[in-house]
C-alpha cells in the first residue's frame, strides 16, 4: 500500500478527455506521486471510463498503468 511506502501526495501533470459519444468518455491522466520527504516516488498513468447518468458523470472502470501508456490528445474535449 502507498502509505507503507512513504506516500504523501500526488500532483496531476496532464489530462486528456476523449468523448466517445454523448454518454461515454475516456479520461486519461498522468500524475507524480511524492514521498513524505517531498521527493518524487513514481510517475503513473490512470485511465478512466466514464458514463453520463441523470446525476452526472460516473466512473465505470479505473486502470492504473505506466505513465508512458496514457492516451494522447487528438482533439481534447471538456466534460462539464
Amino acid at each position: 500500500d502507498l502509505s507503507s511506502r512513504g506516500y504523501a501526495r500526488s500532483k496531476l501533470t496532464g489530462s486528456v478527455v476523449h468523448l466517445l459519444n454523448e454518454a461515454t468518455a475516456l479520461l486519461t491522466v498522468s500524475r507524480v506521486r511524492y514521498e513524505t520527504t517531498g521527493r518524487p516516488m513514481e510517475s503513473v498513468g490512470e485511465t478512466y471510463t466514464l458514463r453520463r447518468s441523470d446525476h452526472g458523470w460516473k466512473i465505470v472502470v479505473a486502470v492504473v498503468h505506466d505513465s508512458s501508456a496514457t492516451l494522447r490528445a487528438g482533439r481534447p474535449h471538456t466534460v462539464e
